[in-house]
């Protein structure tokens, strides 16, 4: 990472429960094995302190739900419809 470079980061509360600990954790082993541009870039994980973090590559048009709702104009995505989305963006 360069001196300047924009990150975003994603902390796990410190009163989080086993399986939260467990679904963060995953979720940073996925992002690290992703290599593709149109997925957000692991820049690393932060779990010799607390509270544990995720360190990304910022997203300038903010979270994939809001550009999405932004960019074709949905008013409600229900949780079905933005996986159908992200399963779409992946391939």
């Amino acid at each position: 990472m360069s001196e300047g470079h924009v990150v975003a980061v994603k902390a796990l509360k410190l009163i989080a429960s086993e399986r939260q600990r467990c679904d963060f954790m995953n979720e940073a082993n996925v992002l690290a094995q992703l290599d593709h541009p149109n997925i957000l870039f692991l820049e690393g994980v932060v779990t010799r302190s607390q509270p544990i973090m995720l360190v990304t590559e910022f997203m300038h048009n903010s979270s994939l739900d809001q550009f999405l709702q932004a960019s074709i104009n949905i008013q409600y995505a229900n949780e079905s419809s933005l996986i159908i989305m992200l399963v779409a963006v992946k391939s």
